[in-house]
């Protein structure tokens, strides 16, 4: 299935590393690839930390703790129920319609080509958190720019390359000086009656009510890092999808059956299969607190130093077929368990309900286009740059 440009996966050597040496440790680094052991270090926080993403978060926005890079206790969780309230799962039909909105308007100006990714799904991805987060930023290409600065550094940049931090801070210091300006807009807007029904505006209604915690400086900080977290990762995974949909005739029809009837949840369940060949965040990091062992008990136990790094191989564990029957057909009716998109445990992906229901709402717009095929020659081959899609050409009929 595909060809060798998409089979040059970020995850590659994951897949071959899960059926030779499963969980490999090379001094202060290890490998973890298989389903079972991917489960079991990111289902011990206590042993094997976030530290990672809190110190890269630190070199974007010094003063920020955000929860992603924090062990559990009272600072993590009081994030957590801040965003679980701004963001809650009744907010999944507004994030539906104005993904379905914005995607529709996307397609239906593309004539019969389309650039998928900067001419569909980076802008859609952010006018989509524009407006479910209540930003009201207006530039869908800056404020995507600026997501992908901050999260290149946030959750790529293992080497810490300088340019990539100095890029990111730029990027973090503007998207933050929007923040400060649109927050203190709507402070203005709430004064004179007005409220809105959004994340910002959720967030601040907490903030009235007398949290004394949930500062402008807090909210602002929420707000930079769950769209640099949202914008990239919808839009590969959107791109992903009608990927691996156009490779399969069959299932790209089910996919229209599914649009046809308005079945938003076979929608996801075709996608989130698809996503399993190719999921936007093939590998996690971590660091491991204090010397452990990995898999115990098995052939393949094996013992971690304290302060290795381990890469957690989410791609490659989706295709275990220790776990998995016939890991290599595509079958949309597994185990939900079976599916590791969004991560496991403690840090488990707060907005998937919202980025399950944004990604089916967009390829639903692509595959509602007549005709809907790949372009021409390379440009209709999906083709990556690292862990981010480089471009992605499709056709429909006039």
């Amino acid at each position: 299935m595909g060809d060798t440009l998409t089979d040059l996966r970020a995850d590659a050597l994951f897949v071959r590393l899960r059926t030779c040496a499963p969980t490999l440790v090379l001094g202060d680094l290890a490998f973890v690839t298989r389903h079972a052991d991917v489960r079991e270090v990111l289902s011990r926080p206590g042993d094997f930390s976030v530290d990672p993403y809190g110190e890269a978060i630190a070199r974007v926005t010094p003063e920020s703790d955000f929860l992603l890079g924090q062990a559990d206790g009272e600072s993590y969780r009081r994030q957590l129920g801040w965003l679980r309230a701004a963001f809650p799962p009744d907010a999944v039909p507004q994030a539906t319609a104005a993904a379905t909105r914005h995607a529709a308007a996307a397609t239906a100006t593309a004539g019969t080509s389309l650039d998928l990714l900067d001419g569909f799904a980076r802008p859609v991805a952010a006018l989509v958190c524009d407006e479910l987060f209540g930003l009201a930023l207006g530039h869908a290409d800056t404020t995507a720019r600026w997501a992908r600065d901050i999260f290149t550094e946030g959750f790529v940049n293992v080497l810490r390359l300088p340019l990539l931090t100095r890029r990111a801070r730029r990027s973090a210091g503007a998207f933050g000086a929007a923040l400060d300006a649109r927050i203190a807009a709507v402070h203005r807007e709430r004064q004179g009656g007005v409220s809105s029904d959004d994340g910002l505006g959720r967030l601040l209604a907490m903030q009235e009510a007398g949290d004394a915690g949930l500062t402008d400086a807090r909210i602002a900080d929420l707000l930079l890092w769950t769209v640099a977290g949202t914008v990239d990762n919808v839009a590969t995974a959107t791109c992903r999808v009608v990927h691996e949909w156009l490779d399969r005739p069959a299932v790209l029809a089910q996919a229209r059956a599914a649009v046809a009837r308005a079945d938003d949840d076979e929608v996801w369940r075709l996608a989130r299969e698809a996503l399993r060949f190719g999921t936007p965040t093939p590998m996690v990091v971590r660091r491991c607190r204090a010397t452990c062992a990995i898999a115990r008990g098995t052939s393949h136990e094996a013992h971690v130093p304290a302060g290795a790094l381990v890469l957690v191989g989410v791609g490659a564990a989706m295709m275990d077929p220790d776990v998995l029957e016939a890991p290599a057909e595509f079958q949309p009716g597994r185990p939900a368990e079976h599916y590791l998109h969004f991560g496991v445990g403690m840090h488990r992906c707060l907005g998937a309900h919202l980025a399950s229901a944004i990604v089916a709402a967009m390829v639903s717009a692509v595959v509602s286009r007549a005709g809907l095929r790949r372009g021409s020659g390379l440009a209709g081959r999906l083709r990556m740059a690292g862990p981010f899609p480089k471009r992605f050409t499709v056709r429909f009929d006039a």
